[in-house]
């Protein structure tokens, strides 16, 4: 498998379904970013190996196909013989990386894009692979453009064991969480900044990376700049990093789960979103920007198209309509992500590669 970003105490698709991949017998060679220096091993799965990319070649990208290509293999060969294997199947996340996906002698190659703004080389990578796949309709009809095997393939969803974590106590009489990368650049911090003012009968629990993760290499001084602002309100908090099980039990603790990034700038960045997923599983209400992929379903997610649609949804929320808290409402949610976890994703997947590759 060859992911964008590294393995650590942050988990997200690509990490979920090399987890998986052992349940089905497989063992997983994981090709780190090549901007990750150390290779941390906790809590690693046996069958799961982590591989420093030490195979990069700058530039590559410019040279002409067929010297591209020969470099790649030689590239290929040199990993395989330092991990002493061959690989059966490559697994691209990543299209900056290996997107000559021919160059590997496997027996299947995969590109799989999970975010839009992942296109570095794209076509290269669509069209080298002998199957493709995208969590949104927009990433499949592109991919199609290069490759008519390329297939729709929904987030999964991981089932968590909860922890004894419990959020800091408050005197507010709703809890609301957002689990994030708090790094990103594509926060909508206005709507953050709007909503935890406005609403002081609500404590707002900020979950996750606050600085340097296996997800961000850098640190941003504005984005650290709203986070302290945003730490001043006497209704919020920020946990910090938090490891699976704790980080589902904070979701469980809410009454609201909540996500608020630029998707009237980015539509199709934000036409999916992996978090959504464990939201849903949690039973609770969700607040959030649009995404595209859901409008399809609307009665699972409660989506703002404008900073005062986002005011207004906590506005509703803060009575506890029957309509979003209710039993029927519920079940709904958590229903739709047990018919999506990673291993029926993966069983999905395999369907797919048997019908349609061999």
């Amino acid at each position: 498998m060859i992911s964008p970003e590294a393995w650590g105490k942050s988990k997200v698709s690509k990490h979920h379904y090399a987890i998986v991949a052992g349940i089905y017998g497989n063992k997983v060679w994981f090709l780190q970013p090549s901007n990750v220096s150390k290779i941390k091993t906790d809590s690693l799965p046996e069958h799961i190996t982590l591989v420093q990319d030490r195979y990069r070649f700058k530039g590559l990208r410019r040279w002409p196909s067929v010297l591209r290509k020969l470099i790649f293999k030689r590239l290929i060969k040199k990993m395989e013989s330092d991990l002493q294997i061959q690989f059966d199947v490559v697994w691209n996340f990543d299209n900056s990386r290996f997107y000559d996906l021919d160059c590997f002698d496997a027996e299947l190659t995969i590109h799989h894009c999970m975010d839009y703004h992942y296109q570095f080389q794209f076509e290269r990578a669509s069209r080298s692979a002998d199957i493709c796949f995208g969590v949104t309709d927009g990433i499949v009809e592109n991919l199609k453009k290069h490759n008519p095997n390329s297939y729709f393939i929904q987030h999964g969803y991981q089932e968590v064991i909860g922890s004894t974590y419990s959020l800091m106590p408050s005197t507010q009489k709703l809890r609301a969480v957002f689990v994030g990368n708090f790094m990103r650049k594509d926060i909508a911090w206005n709507w953050l900044h709007q909503v935890t003012t406005q609403f002081d009968n609500i404590h707002f629990y900020f979950v996750g990376n606050c600085g340097i993760s296996n997800l961000s290499q850098t640190i941003d001084p504005d984005i650290t700049k709203h986070i302290e602002d945003l730490s001043q309100h006497p209704n919020v908090t920020f946990t910090g990093e938090l490891n699976e099980s704790d980080s589902w039990s904070a979701m469980c603790q809410a009454d609201i789960l909540f996500a608020a990034f630029l998707a009237d700038q980015h539509p199709e960045i934000f036409a999916n979103l992996h978090k959504i997923m464990t939201y849903l599983a949690t039973g609770k209400p969700i607040v959030i920007n649009r995404i595209m992929q859901f409008e399809s379903t609307p009665n699972l997610l409660l989506m703002a198209y404008s900073e005062d649609e986002f005011i207004a949804h906590f506005k509703l929320l803060s009575t506890k309509p029957d309509l979003q808290f209710g039993e029927f409402a519920r079940k709904s949610r958590i229903e739709f992500a047990y018919n999506n976890t990673y291993e029926k994703q993966f069983a999905r997947i395999d369907q797919l590669i048997t019908t349609k590759h061999s």
